[in-house]
C-alpha cells in the first residue's frame, strides 16, 4: 500500500492537469487503486477530484457517482476527512446541483432533497449561506418557478462568504436573471458597473461583454452593442479557457447583425460545440437554440448557404436549422416532463425566432464588400505608384489635426489588446502617413498590425484586403523574404476562412523559392527557419482547403525540419497537427507514433496544457482501436 503523502502528491499533480479525457482517466485510476489498496484516509480526496475533473467535462451524472461516496465517507468515517476535504465537500455541492438542475434526467424530488441536504450541512459546518441561496436561485430559474423573483432577491440580501461566487462572475450571474425575466435595463447598468471595473477572471470580462451585447441590441443602442460585440472577441481572443457560452452568444450577435459569412465562419470554427461534449444538457439546449435560431435567420438572408460541417451532417444553413431544431425539441420536452410544465418547450418556440437587423461590423471604411453585412459599397482604390500590387488601399479619414506618427503607433500598441478597433484606425493612419513619407516598408508593418486586430475582430474581408496591401507595402519597400514570411503567415487564418487558401498557397510556394535562394548577407539561417514555419502554415491551410493527405506530407516535413533546426516546440506543433490529420485518414498507427512524439516533446520544453491536449488525442485514438491499457498508460505519463 502507498503512503498517503505519495498518493496526495498524485492527486495534486492531477488537479494541475488541463480539464480533459486524459485527467479524468487518471483520476478515476487514482480513485480505483486508493479503493482496493487504500490508503483509506485518501479516498475522499481522490474521489473529489474525480469529481471535479467529472464536473468540467459535463458529466453531471458520473460526478454523482463519487459524490455520493465522499457524502457516505463523511457521515460514516468523518476522520477520514481533513479540513481540504470538508472544504471541497461543501464546495462541491454547488458545482453539482447546478449541474444535476441543468440534466432532465435527475428528478426534481432528488434536487430539492440535494439543496436541503446542502442547507443542513452548511449550517452544521458553520458556513455562510450564500451559497445555498444562489443554488435555490438557478434552480428556481430552470424550473421557471412561480416565486423565482422571490428567491432571487433573497440571494441577492444574503451576505457573502468563503463559499460564495466569484467576485468577478457575481454581477453576471445576477445579470443572467434579470435578463431572463425580462429586466433589460437593470441588467445593462449591472454589467456596465462590473465591466468597467476592470476586474477579470477566467471568464470575465467576456461573458458579461457577450451578454451586453445582445442587451444593447434589445435596446436599440446599436453603436453600443457593436462595441461590446467588439470588445468581447478582444477578450475571447485572450481567454485561457474554452467560453463556449460566449461563443454561442458570439454567433448570435452576429446572425442578429446580418453578418451572414461571419456567421458561418464561427459556426464552422465552433462546431464542436454543437456535439454536447463538456457540457449540461440546458447548456447543450441553449448552444442548439443560438445556433439553430442564428442558421434559421441568416438562411432567410441567404438561402442555400454552405456550411463546413463534419461534427453534424448538415450542409447547408437550412438543413443545420432543422438539425438544430429536431435536436433541441426532445432536450426540451425532457425538461418539460421533469418540471410538469411547457415552459422550456415555449423558450425555444421563443427564443428561434431571431429578429435581423443589419448592422455595419467592419472596422476600416471603405473595406466592406458586396453581399455581406456592412455595406455594398466597393472598396476605395487611390492607385498611385506609392499602391503596389493588390492595390486595394486601405485608407482612413484624416483626423481634424495630423498627430504624428510615433504618436500614432505608441497609442495603438497600448490599446491594440483590450480595444483593437481603435488600434486599427490608429495603424491605419500611421500607414497612410509613413506612405506620404515614402517609407513603404514602415507602412507595410503598420497596415499588417492593422490587418491584425481586424482579425481578431472578426472582420476577415477587412483583414484580408489590408494583409494584401501591407504585403504590396513590404514588398515595394524591399524587405527580405525571410521577414515578409511572417505577415503572410499570419494572413493565412483570414485568407483560408473567406475562401483565399488557394491563393495565399500560391503566394507561399513563391515565397519558399525566394527563401531557398543564396543567401548574401548572413541570413542562411532566418531563412532556413521561415521556410520551416512556411511549410507548417501551408500544412494548415491545406487542411481547411480539404487536401489532408497533402496537409500531412507538409505537416512531417516541417516537424523534421523544427527538429533538425532544434525549435523543439514548434516540432511537436508539426507532429501534433500530423497526428490528428493521419487519425481522421484511418492511418491510426502512424497517427500513434506522431501523437507520441508530439507528447514527448511538449513535455520536454514543459509546455503543460499543449501536451494534456495532444495526450487527450492520444488517449481518443488509443481507445478507438481497442488498446485501452495503451491509452491508460498514456494518460499516466501525464504524471510523470
Amino acid at each position: 500500500m502507498r503512503d498517503r503523502a505519495g498518493v496526495d502528491s498524485e492527486l495534486i499533480a492531477v488537479r494541475r492537469l488541463p480539464y480533459g479525457r486524459a485527467r479524468t482517466l487518471t483520476a478515476e485510476r487514482i480513485l480505483a487503486e486508493v479503493q482496493a489498496d487504500g490508503p483509506a484516509v485518501c479516498e475522499a480526496f481522490a474521489a473529489l477530484v474525480l469529481l471535479e475533473s467529472y464536473h468540467h467535462a459535463g458529466e453531471p451524472l458520473k460526478a454523482l457517482v463519487p459524490f455520493t461516496q465522499v457524502v457516505r465517507l463523511a457521515d460514516e468515517h468523518p476522520d477520514r476527512l481533513d479540513e481540504g476535504d470538508w472544504q471541497m465537500l461543501l464546495w462541491s455541492f454547488k458545482w453539482l446541483l447546478i449541474d444535476l438542475a441543468q440534466t432532465p434526467q435527475v428528478p426534481v424530488a432528488r434536487v430539492d432533497g440535494l439543496i436541503e441536504d446542502m442547507a443542513r450541512r452548511f449550517a452544521v459546518a458553520g458556513a455562510g449561506s450564500d451559497a445555498v441561496a444562489f443554488v435555490r436561485s438557478r434552480w428556481a430559474d430552470v424550473r421557471g418557478a412561480a416565486d423565482a423573483e422571490e428567491i432571487f432577491d433573497r440571494w441577492v440580501a444574503t451576505p457573502r462568504d468563503e463559499y460564495s461566487q466569484c467576485e468577478v462572475c457575481d454581477p453576471g450571474d445576477r445579470a443572467a436573471h434579470l435578463l431572463a425575466v425580462g429586466r433589460d435595463r437593470d441588467a445593462v447598468r449591472l454589467m456596465e458597473g462590473a465591466v468597467e471595473s476592470g476586474a477579470t477572471c477566467l471568464s470575465e470580462p467576456a461573458d458579461m461583454l457577450s451578454r451586453l451585447a445582445l442587451a444593447y441590441l434589445d435596446l436599440g443602442r446599436d453603436a453600443e452593442a457593436v462595441t461590446a460585440h467588439r470588445r468581447t472577441l478582444a477578450a475571447l481572443d485572450g481567454a485561457a479557457v474554452d467560453l463556449v457560452s460566449v461563443r454561442g452568444r458570439v454567433i448570435q450577435f452576429l446572425a442578429r447583425a446580418g453578418a451572414v459569412r461571419p456567421a458561418v465562419r464561427r459556426i464552422e470554427q465552433d462546431q464542436r460545440l454543437l456535439d454536447g461534449s463538456g457540457v449540461t444538457a440546458l447548456e447543450r439546449l441553449g448552444l442548439l437554440v443560438q445556433v439553430g435560431s442564428s442558421a434559421r435567420a441568416l438562411a432567410a438572408l441567404a438561402p442555400g448557404t454552405a456550411v463546413r460541417l463534419t461534427v453534424v451532417g448538415a450542409g447547408t444553413l437550412e438543413e443545420l436549422a432543422a438539425w438544430c431544431r429536431a435536436t433541441a425539441e426532445p432536450l426540451a420536452r425532457a425538461f418539460d416532463e421533469r418540471h410538469g410544465a411547457d415552459g422550456t418547450s415555449r423558450w425555444v418556440d421563443q427564443a428561434w425566432r431571431l429578429t435581423v437587423r443589419p448592422l455595419d461590423l467592419s472596422v476600416l471604411p471603405g473595406t466592406a464588400v458586396p453581399g455581406t453585412a456592412g455595406g455594398t459599397a466597393e472598396p476605395s482604390r487611390t492607385g498611385g505608384p506609392s499602391a503596389p500590387e493588390g492595390g486595394d488601399a486601405v485608407r482612413t479619414p484624416a483626423p481634424a489635426s495630423v498627430e504624428d506618427v510615433g504618436s500614432l503607433l505608441a497609442r495603438a500598441e497600448a490599446v491594440a489588446t483590450e480595444r483593437p478597433a481603435q488600434a486599427v484606425t490608429l495603424y491605419a493612419s500611421a500607414a497612410e502617413q509613413l506612405v506620404d513619407q515614402g517609407l513603404l516598408a514602415d507602412a507595410g508593418f503598420a497596415l499588417a498590425e492593422a490587418a491584425h486586430c481586424a482579425q481578431v475582430l472578426d472582420d476577415d474581408e477587412s483583414a484580408h484586403r489590408t494583409y494584401q496591401r501591407a504585403v504590396g507595402l513590404l514588398e515595394a519597400g524591399g524587405v527580405p523574404p525571410e521577414v515578409r514570411g511572417g505577415v503572410l503567415r499570419a494572413w493565412a487564418a483570414t485568407a483560408a476562412d473567406i475562401g483565399g487558401g488557394s491563393a495565399l498557397l500560391d503566394r507561399l510556394a513563391v515565397l519558399l523559392v525566394e527563401l531557398g535562394e543564396p543567401a548574401v548577407d548572413g541570413s542562411a539561417g532566418a531563412r532556413r527557419r521561415e521556410a520551416a514555419d512556411v511549410q507548417d502554415t501551408c500544412a494548415r491551410l491545406l487542411a481547411a482547403e480539404g487536401l489532408p493527405d497533402q496537409a500531412v506530407d507538409r505537416a512531417v516535413a516541417a516537424a523534421d525540419e523544427f527538429d533538425t533546426l532544434g525549435a523543439v516546440q514548434d516540432g511537436a506543433h508539426a507532429s501534433w497537427l500530423a497526428g490528428r490529420l493521419l487519425r481522421d485518414l484511418g492511418r491510426t498507427q502512424e497517427a500513434v507514433e506522431r501523437l507520441e512524439r508530439a507528447t514527448a516533446q511538449f513535455a520536454a520544453v514543459g509546455a503543460g496544457r499543449e501536451r494534456a491536449a495532444a495526450v487527450d488525442d492520444l488517449v481518443e485514438v488509443l481507445r478507438a482501436a481497442g488498446r485501452s491499457l495503451d491509452a491508460e498508460r498514456a494518460a499516466r505519463s501525464l504524471l510523470g
